[in-house]
């Protein structure tokens, strides 16, 4: 979705005007084709049913920006533990493999932190898996395999610290297809139609005009943010690569 990828200062922007233009067009468009009946006993009812809509509302959208930003941040969290985990694989390469082996894991385990920047943190599908990462991280467990009869307590404890690699780098690239459902974002838009019906039986004026556009563009960046938070590698602001940035530095401090 190419507006995904738009400026992040532009797409609120759009966004906004999207939605205020959307809710005043509405609100106006549905009081000149329904023609409510302004009673005082209808004021009332009306009054009532837009908080309680907009009460279902609320509770609807806060609950799926909960969901998205818990998600995010145990994204973020995985993803640093994956690095400290590589950098960790490292640093027993370095100390406590002999010197031809740990020089080959080392290009290993670069070939895999380069794999996981440049191809999988900007893929826009799960087709665009590493496969150098895949592989690179299976020839550090073979080389690992090689040394189990010389250090059995060292290669166990880096095998195991492949498989939780292993397991973080499933989970990153997991997020790659984990979306809201449909249904959320179809009950999210007729929610926000229904919420604006009260709005019609109001008298025209410039001051409806204003709070109207004000409570979709509201709504609108609410669901925008959403969107972003559940795309978390397919957006204008996707999940850091620093910590991964960061152990390029500690392998290339290694092969001097």
């Amino acid at each position: 979705m190419s507006f995904l990828y738009l400026p992040i200062g532009v797409a609120m922007v759009l966004v906004s005007l999207l939605g205020a233009g959307t809710a005043v067009a509405f609100s106006a468009t549905f009081r000149r084709v329904w023609r409510p009946n302004a009673t005082s006993e209808t004021q009332e009812l009306v009054g009532q049913t837009a908080r309680r809509l907009g009460a279902v509302y609320a509770l609807i959208l806060a609950l799926a920006f909960n969901t998205v930003m818990s998600e995010h941040t145990e994204l973020e969290e995985a993803i640093d533990e994956e690095a400290v985990l590589v950098a960790q694989i490292l640093e027993d390469a370095v100390e406590e493999v002999p010197e031809a082996d740990s020089r080959e894991m080392v290009n290993d385990l670069a070939a895999y932190v380069d794999g996981v920047v440049n191809e999988e943190w900007n893929a826009r599908s799960a087709a665009s898996v590493s496969e150098e990462a895949q592989d690179a991280l299976g020839r550090v467990r073979v080389r690992l395999q090689r040394l189990e009869s010389v250090d059995p307590q060292m290669v166990a404890e880096t095998d195991d610290l492949i498989d939780q690699v292993e397991q973080r780098r499933l989970q990153r690239l997991l997020d790659l297809e984990q979306t809201l459902p449909p249904v959320f974002w179809i009950l999210s838009i007729a929610l926000f139609f229904a919420t604006l019906i009260p709005t019609a039986y109001s008298a025209k004026s410039r001051d409806k005009v204003l709070l109207v556009g004000a409570y979709g563009a509201s709504v609108g960046l609410v669901l925008y943010s959403i969107l972003i938070l559940s795309e978390p590698f397919r957006s204008s602001m996707p999940v850091s690569d620093e910590p991964f940035r960061l152990v390029q530095t500690y392998i290339e401090a290694a092969r001097r």
